[in-house]
């Protein structure tokens, strides 16, 4: 009897798909698509179509595709039929997806786009280990060997909209400056992640900075909730990167064919009234006849948000707290979605007013502190 264990199949961040133009490209996909778990879904031109693969008219129309649909596209071709392709459609690096190259032979797998936020360089490495590959990791804390801003905050569970202040803190690390990391136990840094020496790490805000404090971030939602606006940091000009907790729940409720821009759109006028970021959302929280509703599963997966189904029961139970509405008892049999479906999945209280505008009725929630 055979009693050894099956491996286990590595997963890459999000949705992801293989492309290639090429026979030799092709088997690599293959081979990438046997060792992960979901498997990627796999393209290939059309001149080359065979079974297990989707035929594409064009490289250029394909890319506009996976762009808006994945989160991580791995691409067996020349890097510059990929950089010529992809450069139309970059965005910014919080919304562009992991972009990886490899030869047609396997020997070498580049991490080109969204190295840290979109995990392109963890993908890089758990591909090449796959195929016995080299990764090619160009970002230079990673050649250095020290994490990222953005790293470290999402280790922590922790997302930022100050991207410049980022790049700086980053900087900095790099030149080897003192760092003050404040990050309490509710965003514990994951113990694989090794800080340089440069790096700080106190559990609350000093009485007072040290002079050769270069910068600082602060993880830490006790630490802010005590900070004042008007508090100073030495010489007025020292960068802080405040990082918050990606802890959001957003409980809605939309018509039918709503799409995902208007429904993002609302997400983020919701949160610009509560005076928050829509890179907070960790759930959106909607009723079981909305779980298949393409807007809200796009918006999800464009937020790196779970999409929570509330059962119509337990918002029975929470609807009479809420507004309820006549029109959307007739079309769901509840009397209202967003609020009772926010406060279900969050446990916690309300951030901000309720939205309701072009079919879309948003309401912010978040734990208790």
């Amino acid at each position: 009897m055979n009693t050894e264990k099956p491996a286990v199949k590595a997963a890459l961040p999000g949705r992801t798909c293989a492309v290639t133009a090429s026979d030799a490209g092709a088997g690599i996909c293959l081979r990438i698509a046997e060792a992960l778990d979901p498997a990627p879904d796999l393209y290939i031109t059309k001149r080359l179509a065979r079974p297990g693969f989707t035929p594409v008219k064009s490289l250029s129309s394909f890319f506009e595709t996976a762009f808006a649909e994945y989160d991580t596209i791995i691409c067996i071709m020349a890097s510059g039929i990929v950089v010529r392709a992809a450069a139309p459609l970059l965005r910014h690096k919080s919304e562009d997806p992991a972009l990886l190259v490899l030869d047609s032979a396997g020997r070498y797998v580049i991490s080109l786009l969204s190295g840290h936020l979109g995990g392109a360089n963890r993908s890089a490495r758990i591909i090449a280990g796959v195929l016995g590959a080299e990764p090619v990791i160009t970002t230079a804390t990673d050649s250095a060997g020290i994490p990222a801003a953005d790293t470290i905050a999402q280790s922590a569970g922790c997302v930022f909209e100050d991207f410049d202040t980022a790049k700086e803190i980053t900087a900095l690390m790099l030149e080897g400056r003192e760092i003050l990391l404040v990050c309490d136990k509710k965003n514990e840094i994951k113990p694989e992640l090794e800080l340089p020496e440069n790096i700080t790490v106190l559990p609350e805000l000093p009485d007072e900075i040290p002079g050769s404090c270069a910068g600082m971030m602060i993880l830490s939602e006790t630490v802010l909730s005590t900070l004042s606006e008007e508090m100073s940091f030495p010489a007025a000009v020292l960068p802080v990167l405040i990082c918050r907790p990606k802890d959001i729940t957003v409980g809605i409720g939309c018509r039918r064919g709503t799409s995902a821009e208007t429904i993002l759109a609302q997400i983020e006028k919701a949160c610009g009234a509560a005076g928050t970021y829509s890179r907070r959302a960790a759930r959106l929280a909607t009723i079981g006849l909305k779980a298949e509703e393409p807007g809200l599963v796009e918006a999800a997966r464009r937020l790196d948000a779970e999409l929570a189904i509330v059962p119509d029961d337990a918002v029975r139970e929470l609807q009479n707290r809420f507004e309820g509405s006549d029109f959307v008892e007739r079309t769901t049999g509840l009397r209202c979605v967003a609020e009772p479906c926010g406060a279900a999945v969050s446990g916690g209280r309300r951030l901000g007013p309720v939205l309701k505008e072009n079919g879309v009725t948003v309401s912010l929630w978040r734990p208790d502190l």
